[in-house]
Order: C-alpha cells, then structure tokens, then sequence
C-alpha cells in the first residue's frame, strides 16, 4: 500500500469502471487475433469481411473491420489457423498458418488488392508475423505442445519448462510445494510470489504456495504460457511470473496415444553421499508410469454427430513407483547376556516403561557388529549395554492416478462452451520421520494423502463485431492430509518419548497435519472495439472455504535426560526425568479455518495509434481479504500483556491498486522497416498475497496457543530428577500469560500485500532462416516483501533483560521503548517491510518448428545477465541464509538495510539452449525403419553459482540471536576456506579448529569469529557463491510407422546425462560449530546424479 496523489486519483476512476463493468474477470487461456485491413494506397478499409478458421476442427467465425479498418477475435482457442479477408472490388486474400497461442495477442495485417472476390491469394504466414509481438509489451514464453512431447522433462512435468524462458532459473531452496515441482524464481523474485494457473484458472497451493495440482501427462498438455513481466491488467496476484497450463482439447479427426515408461535404480548413478555412504548401487527403486490420451469428436451413431460442432479430450496417468529406503536407528541388541531378552524383558512385569518400550520395539534389534552404547538401568539385575545403530528399512510405495476430461461445444456461429474436469489422488505410505536426533523406531511413521480437483466451464460469445464476453466458472479442491502410517491404537496415538543417546518412539510432534481447500470462482471479461481501441474489462471473484491442522503438539511429548549413575534410558526404564527432562503440550486450537472472499478488477485499452504503433494502457485493483482476523490475536499487541484476552485484527489492506502501460511500435519504413523489427516497452505494478503457512505460524504459537511444560530438576535429594515423571501429565497446565511470554509470528496491525513495480524496454527482430531474436533489459524494486523481525531483542546478556538501557552505548534505542519493555519476552512479527530490486539484460533467439535441409528443427536459445538485491529472501530462512532475521535488529536504531546484499537468487549468468531436432532421413522400406523417425531433444543449462552466507556461529552482538550474525573478515587474502574461533588461551586472541585448535593469528585466516556490533570489517550476507550449474538433459526418441496412422515410438530420457557434479546444498559454513575438516569444503555436498527413463508410445 502507498500513499500519495496518483494512487488516489486513479482509485476515483478504479471505482468508475467497476460500477460500469458489473462483471468479474480473469485470465484468459485463449489467445487474440486482430489486424488491420488496407487498400493498395494504405487507406483503411472499412466493411471487410474477416473469417477465421481451424482447419483441425472446420470451426469459423467470422467478422468485419470497423471504420478504422480493425477486425478482432477474442478468445480463441489454441491452435492454427486460416485467416481470410474478403471486400468488394477486391481479391479475397487468405493467411495460413498462424498459431495462436494463449495470452497472447496475434497481429496478423491485410493488404489487399485490387481484383474480383472470386480471386483468391493465398499466403503462408511469415516468422515475423507468427512471433514478432508488434502489438504488445509482454514479456512471455509460449513452450508448444510439440516442445512439451518432446523436450526432456523431469517428473514428466511440463511445469518444468519454465526453466527455458528468459529470466527463470531453478532457486536454490530445493522443492518448497506438495507436489515437487521445481521452484523458479522469476527476474530475481521470490518463488513464493509466482501464480500458477491450469486453463486461466486458480491452481495455488494455499499454505507453502507452488501448483496444487499438477499435470505430469504430456500428451494432455497443448501449451505451458510463462509470462515474466509487464504482463497487461487482465492478470495480477503475481510478484514473480505466471504460469499457466493449457489442456488439449479434441479435433474433427480422432487422435490419441498409449505410452508406458519406466526408471528406476538399473538407470540412475551414485551420487556422492551413496559413494561415501558405501553403496555400490543406488536404492532399490521401481518407477512404472503408464498413461494415455484420446480426442475427436462426440459422434453417437444414430443419434448424434458432433464433427465440425462437439469435441471431446480424455487423459488420464497411472504412477506406481515404489522403493526403499534406509535410516539408522540406534536400539538394543539380543546379545544374548546384555540384550533385551536378557536385560529388559524380565524388567517388563514391574517396570511399565519397559513394557512399554519393548511393545513400541516389537521383534526389532540392533546390529551386534556395530559399537554398543550403555542403557544401564539402576533397578536391573545386571547391565544391559547392548544399544547398536541398526538399519530400518522403510518401504514406500508412491502411487498417483491423474485423470483429466474436457468437452467442447459450437453452439453457434456466436458462441462455444467448454468444460474440463481434472482429478488426482496420490499416497506416500509411509512417509519419512524422526523424532530426534537419532531417530525412531519403526511403525510410527507417517503417510501422505493428496487429493486435487478442479471444474472448468466457460462460456463465450459474440453478440456483435465489435463486442465478445467470456465467462467462466471454476471449482477446484486441494485436500493434502499427513496422518499417522499405522492405524492401530498404539502407534496411531501414542505421545512421543525422545530418550538422549537412544531411538525415541511415539507420533511425532507435528503429526497429524493437514490442509484442505474449496474455491469457489466467477470470472468474466468484455472486449469492445471502438474505433482504435480495443476496450477490455472485468474482474474476478474467489470464495475459499479452507481448514487446516498445522504441526501442533496437541498430545504431549517426553523428554528424558541423564543424571550421575544413570543414563537418559536407564532413567526412562524407572521413570525418572533425570537432568532437564520435560513434559510439554500445547493448548489451543490445532484446527483454523483460513476461509476468505479475493476479488480484483481490471480494465484495458489497446489503442492502436497508429498502423506501426499500438499503445496499452490498464488500470487493476486487487483485495485479498483479511484471513489472518480468524484468530483471537492476528497482530502484535503492541508488547502489552495486559490485552491478550482482547481481539487484536489486521487492518485490512484496501488499497492495491496497479497500472500498467505498455507500447509496441513496428515501422513500415526505414532501416528497421518491413514490420520486421518491433521496439517494445512497459511498466507495471502487480501485488502478491499472503499464504497460509504464515497463519499456521499463528495458530500454534503463543498467544494464540499456549504452552505448558514440566521440568524436570536433578537436587540433592532427587539425584535422578522428577520421580514418575510420566505420571505427571495430566497435572500439565497451560502457562499463564504474563509479560515475560513470548509473542511469536503475528502480524503488525497494519500489514500490508507486497508488491513490485517492474519494467522492460527491447527489440525483436527477424532474422534471416526463421530465426527471431529478442534483446531487452528488465528491472523491478520490490516493496513490502515479508519478513520477521525480533522486535524486542535481548540487550543484557548477563540478566536476559530485553532493550535495556545499556544499549544506549552503543546504540541509539528509543527512550520510550526502552521504559516500557524491560522484562518482557520474546516478541517476532511477519512484517512486511522488506525491499529488493533486480536488473537484468536478457537475449533470446528462437526459432519456430520448421522445415531445414538436415531436418525439421525447433530452437529456442538465451542468455540472462542479472542482478538481484535484497535485504532478505523470504519470510523463512532458506538454503542461502540460516536465519530470517536481521543480523541486528531495525528497532534498535540500525539500518534495515544493514543486511542488503546479493538475495539468495541472485545467479548472475544463466543461459538455457533448448531444441527439438526431426532428424531428415528415408521415410519407407527397410532403410527408413532403420535410418528415419530418429530426434534429438535437449535442454543445456548453464548457471552461476548461487549465493550463500558464512555464519558466525555465535551471537556476537548479544541481541538474543545467533544465527544471522556473520564473522569478520581476517584476510580476504588468505584461502576461502580457512577460520579461526576465539580462544582465551591463545596469545594471539585466535585458535584454528581444522588445526587441532592451535593458536592462529587473525591475519593468517580468511574468516574470524567476532563479537560485539557488526562494523565495516564483518562479512557481507551473500557474499561466498557456490559453483556453477552445467547440466545436460536429452531425449533421444526412434519412430517406427506401423501402418499410414499408427506409430510406434521409443525413447530414451536421460536427465543430467553427462553425470555433471552439480551442488544442490551450500557446505558448512559456521565458523564456531562446523565440524573440523568441514568448514566450505564443496566435496562433501551432494549433487543429483544421472538418471535415465524409457518410453514406448503408440500414437495414431
């Protein structure tokens, strides 16, 4: 939200166009065709006949050109298609070959000349008019349906592809949605702010963000639309791209696949923690993936015959891979004098913990070949010392069934509907968990249940030449449930026992979990053409009905720890807490109901000034409601207890208004002339909104839920703690609130939607042999982008007190803050009042599926040289920082700036060559099974080394936070990887850990533990990169006829197929904690290797 003049004059013209539009609007998954039409003196020519025509379906729709010679065609479906123009006193001229595509406005101009309507011109469409964006700012990527079946694709996701666009690389935070679709940041912005859409309609995950629902059939893809910036007001709720999914949907003829694949561990490598780990074989894993698709027309015999009228589209895929896995767990052996048959088993009649233990163990033993780990009991007869690290072997099973249907109906010359149903289930039984630091034991796993869905209808149609309407309604549901993998009594609701030195048991902590969502959306968008502005307007409203269970610790969880003569476990066998033992539960609700009503506004009009110039301007308004206000307390209280029985809401954010403009101008004449060369350029703000993880941080902290914990204390006259600490759980109260409690994860009261004001200039021009290429240079700041801040941070280490006036000295601290929060505790807010900018030159040239000498050839090749700053890269701490806080926190006089620096997206250099290659060859007899059919497909990836953080590794400034605080900088000098800790008994002040901690001068080592304020000599955030990305996926693919229609196909995936070391992890990097030897050591990172997949598809 900001303030100032502009934004408060077009809110009065907002609401105006509202209130004239009495309609909801929302991105379109059809594609535009408009043009102009002129004599052979360029006069404009009124009156003329415009038909449009899809040879695949024999569907047309026709129109005329108004006075300033304009036609237009909303909505269209994909695909290609014939454009013919007929005038009186002029030949007819007919285009051919134009493929629209989705978002995209097609510019295809008439010519005509002088002849009898019965003579007819036909011209195949040029390369600049197919891809040369002449009428349009947007920077976007349409990846086709021939791209999608060919292209390698990891997981056989399409989504994937986004990968080959200009300006998108892969974040290094590894896999952050349900469905492990790889995360992109788009020009430098967060991953969290990309909006995903499935046919122009809602398809994001309400919690961790990323698709709900992903399509991983590529024969039931028609096109992935990836749009990066200076999109047009008709789409918003997207600080980084947009990226949307179109369905195939039938033709008149009928046509369809049935393929089966296959991977597994016969065709993966070792990747490096295999090899160190001892394997000489990847994990047992078996991956069968049988799928198919089908589309034509409804044709019932008899009864109906829907050619050229009614088409239908199925698709569905069958995913089975199962595997196992292996984790360690350290239990006891059946050493046959010290094991659990000697030891323990005739302790279980009088010590419950022991019949309790053994029934959580069941037939399971530790490996007597491994070193043994004491568990003496004190009330045992003899010593039971027989703890070893075992392997659990945990068998998974993945099976996802995908299923999609969609119906398409002419109903007349004026208006089409569509319909399209998608459905998927998928398991993970069981999932992986660990309940401590050396596991659990086996059968209190966890499973994983997804369930998606979504119903798409839409309704279009044409009540004059000048005016078209879209509708559309949509259903869709994600249900994503984390319940427990056993569904007996015991492990299905036993409390978790964490025992030091030995496998705990019980359900973990954050288990059950789940997320369910139902939304509800209405959208419709108008298009009217008046003379040389095509007006366009609308908005879209979205009801979500949702319920979540986030990790909540709703049972209890125990805690065992050792004292003088008896370990943790012995301890746990006669039911003492020993040192620091705990029982804890939290109290509160552990289900929320995140439910909210979006709705947005848009309106645009692309004026075409001139027959060379067009010009776009657009106003949208966005609101995503306020699901935060659910909660008791949703903001920060302010530091004042005393309110915490009082509702505390979140102002709602009402002022999210977005412009944008936009110019293409193509000249006719000159240097750059011929419609050839499109000079383009825009500016934009778009908005981003909240996810529910944020609201799951609220609901299972306090004040909003509240803990309760026991403690257990070793005295002289408890000398193994709290005596039948079990037995205390019901006495377990909740904590009352005070002062001291911590307020953790709320809002500020007045929170506000991030947003970014992005813009691009560029050029494209065609090149001779079809090539297009496309220069332009992008940038964006970004504003209000969330973060968390300790707001009340320690300033007293010695007492613990909190902004106290010592800080004075070496900080300037707000007298009236310091008065009012002394003694009080933790305070954390999800502010959003994080900054970033990025600047970028990007390069692309591509070129269409065509026709070459050695074969029909498709390419699409680019370079990106980007810049990206910020103060913090998301809410949470990522792969690049440990921490999301502030090394020193704002509220005590310093710069939030103080952490600016490279984000955790910053990959200066990216280029990505992607080509699909029909290899020319003989096409019959013998020679043409064996030396034609064959292409080559491949994706090549190159990437600078992403960026990450050395850590001090102790909180130098005493604020209560050590994470985030960096080191100092010994000598830039010296090797990247050498450190020293602070010793009190060295004389040079420095010890080197990699060095058998041996006294060490500060000037001999590149980084030094520090202590006290940051100062100009401390390590910037960000400011080590890793190594560089040189990845090489292919697909080699042999097509065998087996009559005229069918043929059989069989191909060969392989995904990093040159077995490239690629670091997908940062190495430790904590000066005081990282183990010796381990400090920026690169070879113990682990990096994906090689694996393949083989396909066999009949097509017909």
């Amino acid at each position: 939200m900001r303030q100032g003049l502009l934004r408060k004059s077009i809110a009065g013209l907002a609401f105006v166009f509202m209130a004239l539009a009495g309609v909801t609007a929302q991105v379109t998954s059809r594609g535009t065709v408009t043009g102009t039409v002129t004599d052979p003196s360029g006069a404009l020519v009124a009156n003329a006949t415009v038909i449009l025509t899809e040879p695949a379906t024999d569907v047309s729709r026709r129109t005329t050109t108004n006075s300033a010679g304009i036609y237009r065609f909303d909505a269209v479906d994909l695909g290609t298609y014939v454009v013919e123009v007929q005038a009186p006193g002029f030949r007819t001229l007919r285009k051919s070959g134009l493929e629209v595509q989705a978002a995209r406005q097609l510019e295809v101009d008439f010519a005509l000349n002088v002849g009898g309507g019965s003579e007819i011109v036909n011209v195949e469409a040029s390369a600049a008019e197919v891809s040369l964006q002449t009428s349009e700012q947007v920077r976007s990527e349409h990846i086709s349906s021939r791209a999608v079946t060919n292209l390698p694709l990891i997981g056989l996701d399409s989504l994937t592809l986004a990968m080959t666009a200009p300006g998108v690389v892969v974040s290094p935070n590894g896999n952050i949605n349900q469905n492990g679709t790889l995360v992109f940041t788009v020009n430098g912005q967060r991953p969290r702010g990309n909006n995903f859409l499935i046919d122009g309609v809602e398809n994001n995950d309400i919690s961790v963000t990323g698709p709900a629902y992903t399509i991983t059939n590529p024969d039931a893809i028609e096109e992935v639309n990836v749009q990066t910036s200076n999109f047009t007001a008709e789409f918003g709720r997207a600080g980084g791209g947009i990226i949307n999914q179109i369905t195939k949907s039938g033709t008149n003829s009928l046509h369809g696949t049935a393929a089966y694949a296959y991977t597994g561990d016969v065709f993966k490598a070792l990747n490096y923690n295999q090899k160190v780990g001892g394997l000489t074989r990847p994990p047992r894993d078996v991956h069968n993936i049988p799928w198919f698709s089908i589309g034509g027309p409804i044709v019932l015999p008899h009864l109906y015959d829907g050619r050229s009228k009614t088409f239908f589209f199925a698709a569905a895929q069958w995913d089975r891979e199962f595997g196992k896995a292996t984790t360690n767990v350290r239990i006891p052996t059946d050493d046959p004098t010290l094991g659990v048959a000697a030891v323990l088993q005739p302790l279980a009649a009088s010590c419950p913990n022991v019949a309790l233990y053994l029934k959580a163990l069941g037939s399971v033993r530790g490996a007597t070949s491994l070193s043994n780990i004491s568990i003496q009991a004190p009330s045992a007869t003899g010593t039971c010392n027989g703890s070893a690290r075992t392997g659990q072997n945990i068998q998974t099973a993945i099976p996802d069934n995908n299923h999609q249907i969609r119906i398409d109906h002419i109903a007349s010359d004026r208006q089409s509907l569509s319909f399209r149903w998608l459905y998927d289930s998928n398991t993970n039984d069981p999932g992986f968990n660990t309940n401590g630091v050396v596991g659990v034991l086996p059968g209190f796993d966890n499973s994983f249940t997804g369930k998606t869905l979504g119903g798409t209808f839409s309704d279009t149609y044409t009540f004059s030449p000048t005016v078209t309407n879209e509708f559309r309604f949509n259903y869709g549901r994600i249900g994503f449930n984390f319940p427990p993998a056993s569904t007996d009594a015991f492990h299905n609701n036993l409390q978790s026992y964490a025992i030091s030195g030995i496998a705990g048991f019980g359900l973990a902590t954050n288990i059950p979990q789940f997320r369910f969502a139902n939304n509800w959306q209405y959208a419709d968008a108008v298009t009217v053409v008046r003379g040389k502005h095509s007006f366009k307007f609308g908005g879209d409203f979205l009801r979500q009905l949702a319920r979540q269970h986030p990790p909540f610790n709703e049972r209890v969880s125990l805690t065992y720890g050792s004292s003088t003569g008896a370990t943790a476990f012995g301890n746990f066998i006669d039911d003492f807490g020993g040192s620091s033992g705990s029982l804890n539960r939290l109290f509160g609700n552990s289900v929320y109901y995140p439910n909210l009503f979006r709705q947005s506004y848009f309106f645009q009009d692309s004026w075409k000034v001139t027959t060379d110039l067009t010009l776009n301007l657009g106003l949208r308004y966005e609101n995503y409601g306020t699901p935060a206000n659910i909660f008791t307390i949703a903001a920060f209280t302010n530091y004042d207890p005393v309110n915490f029985a009082t509702p505390h809401k979140v102002d709602p954010d009402n002022n999210n208004f977005a412009p944008t403009v936009g110019f293409a101008w193509s000249p006719s004449n000159g240097l750059f002339g011929e419609h050839k060369t499109v000079i383009r350029g825009g500016f934009q703000t778009t908005y981003d909104s909240q996810f529910n993880n944020l609201l799951s941080n609220i609901a299972g902290s306090t004040p909003n839920a509240i803990g309760g914990t026991i403690t257990s204390s070793v005295t002289t006259a408890a000398t193994r703690g709290t005596p039948n600490f079990s037995g205390l759980f019901p006495s377990i109260q909740p904590t009352p609130l005070t002062k001291a409690t911590a307020q953790s994860n709320l809002f500020p009261k007045k929170l506000v939607d991030p947003y970014t004001d992005r813009w691009s200039l560029g050029v494209q021009r065609e090149l001779p042999a079809g090539l297009i290429l496309d220069v332009s240079y992008v940038g964006s700041i970004s504003k209000k982008q969330y973060r968390t801040i300790d707001v009340n941070p320690v300033v007293n280490a010695a007492t613990g007190d909190r902004l106290h006036p010592e800080l004075q000295i070496t900080a300037p601290t707000s007298a009236a803050n310091i008065a009012i929060r002394q003694g009080e505790g933790i305070r954390t807010i999800r502010a959003s009042s994080a900054n970033g900018n990025y600047n970028g030159l990007q390069t692309e040239v591509r070129r269409n599926f065509s026709s070459t000498p050695l074969g029909n050839f498709l390419l699409s090749a680019n370079y990106t040289y980007g810049h990206s700053l910020d103060e913090i890269s998301d809410v949470f701490n990522q792969l690049s920082n440990a921490s999301s806080f502030q090394s020193v926190s704002e509220v005590l006089g310093v710069s939030p700036r103080i952490d600016y620096a490279d984000s955790d997206f910053d990959f200066r250099h990216s280029s990505v060559i992607s080509w699909v290659w029909d290899l020319r060859g003989p096409k019959t007899g013998v020679l043409g099974q064996i030396l034609g059919g064959w292409t080559l497909a491949g994706i090549e990836r190159f990437e600078s080394g992403f960026p990450y953080t050395v850590h001090n590794g102790t909180d130098r400034n005493k604020d209560g936070q050590a994470a985030p605080d960096r080191p100092d900088i010994g000598n830039l000098s010296a090797a990247l990887n050498t450190r020293a800790v602070i010793s009190s008994t060295c004389a040079t002040g420095y010890a080197n850990p990699d060095a058998g901690n041996a006294c060490v001068a500060a000037s001999a080592v590149h980084f030094i533990e520090a202590t006290g304020l940051p100062t100009g000599n401390t390590v910037r955030r960000n400011s080590v990169h890793g190594k560089g990305l040189d990845r090489l996926d292919l697909n080699i693919r042999k097509t065998f006829p087996v009559t005229e229609r069918f043929k059989l196909q069989y191909a060969v995936e392989m995904l990093n197929a040159m077995n490239t070391v690629n670091l997908t992890s940062v190495p430790n990097r904590t000066v005081n904690g990282s183990s010796a030897g381990t400090f920026l050591d690169v070879t113990q990172l682990n990096s994906l290797g090689r694996s393949m997949r083989m396909s066999l598809k009949l097509a017909w």
